[in-house]
């Protein structure tokens, strides 16, 4: 600890200082500490794509989910990559909401590269609300578009096996 704060008063301003002080802190359950200090590394770039995951992930881990919000939605607008909208994606899932959710979910399944991991997450979504049938479905189309991905036949044999259909799991 005392070589991070050493390491501040050298470079007040170096925001990987501020992250590796802020990790230092969580690490040893000092989390309202760790939490300062990666208000105070995110305010020296709000953009930051790394200090906004530290906060949000910081806040989902210690049972503060709506606070996380804000810090997934910047990394999804800042780095405008589709794996950061699926994180956002998630994130809504991990809250419970969803609805937010699925409107991601279904413009990345217009992508080739992210359709696969799109419309399993939609399947995992019927899932979680008992629709067992359109989650089915999801994964078949999943396994047409990708034969080869066993990431969807696993699932649907999951889903098959827990309803019972050992055959044709």
């Amino acid at each position: 600890e005392a070589t991070f704060r050493k390491a501040l008063e050298v470079a007040p301003k170096s925001l990987q200082t501020h992250l590796a002080l802020a990790n230092f802190l969580w690490a040893v359950a000092r989390r309202d500490e760790a939490e300062t200090t990666l208000k105070a590394a995110l305010a020296l770039d709000p953009n930051d794509l790394t200090a906004n995951r530290a906060l949000g992930m910081f806040y989902v881990s210690s049972g503060r989910i709506p606070d996380a919000e804000p810090y997934f939605k910047t990394i999804a607008m800042a780095a405008k990559t589709d794996a950061a909208m699926l994180g956002l994606a998630d994130y809504y899932v991990i809250a419970g909401r969803q609805s937010d959710a699925l409107p991601i979910l279904r413009e990345l399944t217009r992508k080739p590269e992210t359709f696969a991991s799109a419309t399993m997450r939609m399947a995992a979504i019927d899932v979680a609300l008992g629709e067992r049938v359109p989650a089915q479905a999801k994964l078949r189309d999943v396994m047409e578009k990708n034969p080869k991905d066993m990431t969807a036949r696993v699932f649907s044999a999951r889903l098959l096996a827990v309803d019972g259909k050992r055959d044709e799991a």
